[in-house]
Formats: C-alpha cells, sequence, structure tokens
C-alpha cells in the first residue's frame, strides 16, 4: 500500500485565493471609509458593492479551513498509484476527529471529472463536469475527540473508462474524494488525484 498525496497545487491554490480575497476586501474596506470620511453617498453605495464581493470570497475561502479545526487531513492508502482502465485497486482510508463531533455522513469515492477552459471575451472560464462512478457511504454518529474513522475499500476503473488526459484547456482526470458531513459545522471535502493509463486490464 502507498500513501495517496493531494496534489501540493491545490493548496497553494487555496492559499492564493485566500490572499487575494485579503487584499479585495481590505482594499474596497478603505475605498468605503474614504467615501464615507467625504460624505459621498453615491461613492459608499457604489464601493459596498465591492465590499460585499470581498466578504463573500474570504468566507468561501476560510470556509473549508473551518472543517479541520475538528477534523485531520484524510490519510488515504492505495495498492497503486497508477491504474490501468478496468483495473481493481484496494484503498484504506483513515481520519481523526480532534474534537468530539456528530458526523451525519461520510462518504468515499471514485470520480472522473472533465474539465473544459474556454475564453469568452476578455474573460477565462473553466467549467467542470464530475461522475461518480463508485461511492462506499460511512453511517454517521457521534465521534469523540481522539477516535479514528478508518474504513477499508475495493474499488475498480470501469473497463470502458477514459484514461486520464491532461492538455492546456482540457483535462481528463481521477480522483478519490473524500466528503465529511458534519452536523452544525462546515463540511470536510477533499479531491486526491490518481493516474489511470490508457492500458486496458484483461480478465478483471
Amino acid at each position: 500500500m502507498k500513501p495517496l498525496n493531494k496534489p501540493r497545487g491545490s493548496a497553494v491554490g487555496q492559499g492564493c485565493f485566500l490572499a487575494f480575497a485579503l487584499i479585495w476586501t481590505s482594499f474596497s474596506v478603505f475605498m468605503f471609509f474614504m467615501a464615507w470620511r467625504d460624505n459621498e453617498v453615491p461613492g459608499m453605495a457604489f464601493i459596498s458593492l465591492f465590499v460585499l464581493i470581498g466578504l463573500v470570497m474570504l468566507v468561501a475561502a476560510l470556509w473549508r479551513y473551518f472543517s479541520k479545526l475538528r477534523l485531520s487531513t484524510p490519510a488515504l492508502m492505495i495498492s497503486h498509484t497508477e491504474l490501468r482502465v478496468g483495473e481493481r485497486f484496494n484503498l484504506d482510508y483513515q481520519q481523526s476527529f480532534k474534537v468530539a463531533s456528530d458526523v451525519t455522513k461520510a462518504s468515499v469515492s471514485l470520480v472522473f471529472q472533465e474539465a473544459a477552459t474556454y475564453t469568452q471575451g476578455t474573460d477565462t472560464r473553466t467549467d467542470h463536469h464530475d461522475i461518480t462512478v463508485e461511492i462506499y457511504e460511512i453511517p454517521g454518529r457521534r465521534f469523540e475527540a481522539g477516535e479514528v474513522l478508518q474504513h477499508s475499500f475495493s474499488m475498480a476503473v470501469p473497463a470502458d473508462a477514459m484514461h486520464t488526459f491532461i492538455a492546456k484547456n482540457n483535462k481528463l482526470q481521477w480522483f478519490i474524494r473524500v466528503h465529511v458531513d458534519i452536523v452544525d459545522w462546515p463540511d470536510l471535502k477533499e479531491d486526491y488525484a490518481i493516474r489511470v493509463l490508457p492500458e486496458k486490464t484483461w480478465g478483471i
């Protein structure tokens, strides 16, 4: 069994988004204060929209960090880090609780994701389409501080599935997705990339 690590770029991206949200919100609040000081009511109304956008981005950036106040980072062990189309693999999932928490449910799933990046005018957008190929749901209950949630699964890449493909504007990727639904608290959602090779496994 080999550890399945979260892509390094995802943490960098989250940090960059948080930094951008902080800069946007700080600058917007500063401009709002300047307009308020000069008693420019139209300016205050206009800038307040930017303040609101900044606050929404800030909450979105911080949201996923809140779940980690209660849970450790998921630890995943996989039998193969590079899989062939049609191949079956084993997966061990483990996660500990930092504080007592009520969990509605938890799930570990195999997800195929199509991503397309395109330009519309001066804007560049990326659309994602996720297909859940296989999912294991774990019933919810109360977990005490220090308690460990641990399960083992067997999954398979479908024999007719597409392999991993990464180009500039199009990506076909496979992920192991962990989702823990915590009562009255932000959910934990983490994706771990796996590579699926174009070679097929026969007889499985």
